[in-house]
């Protein structure tokens, strides 16, 4: 997945623009034999951080969904097959993540959020 943007329009409901940006845990916890993959990802994870320090003067939100595992889709049925099922992040849950983090009020922002799924690894 790792440091995908995408660009989404604000709920009508909130009308506030907003930005998110995806990435693996990586960025925040690198392992052996990743070094280069986390050094991208800590890239993203910082230009993400300063985007939403500039931005947010002009009530712009920009936050960072931190996807912790494999998603499960069509695409990665092949890879996921033999896992548990909670061992594969779901979909809609993390669409629901990141509906979450469109829809907040600007009383409480989230700037970084992480979904891990139960039955895969977490290292915090």
């Amino acid at each position: 997945m790792g440091g995908r943007r995408r660009d989404c329009p604000a709920p009508r409901a909130a009308a506030r623009p907003w930005r998110s940006s995806s990435a693996r845990a990586t960025s925040a916890a690198p392992s052996p034999g990743r070094g280069l993959w986390a050094a991208g990802a800590a890239a993203t994870r910082a230009l993400v951080h300063a985007a939403a320090q500039e931005l947010r003067g002009e009530g712009i939100h920009v936050a960072l969904l931190i996807v912790d595992g494999t998603i499960g889709s069509p695409k990665t049925e092949r890879m996921t097959r033999d896992m548990a099922p909670d061992a594969v992040a779901d979909q809609g849950e993390v669409a629901r993540a990141a509906v979450y983090l469109a829809q907040q009020s600007p009383q409480a922002l989230s700037h970084e959020l992480m979904v891990t799924p139960a039955g895969d690894r977490w290292v915090p």
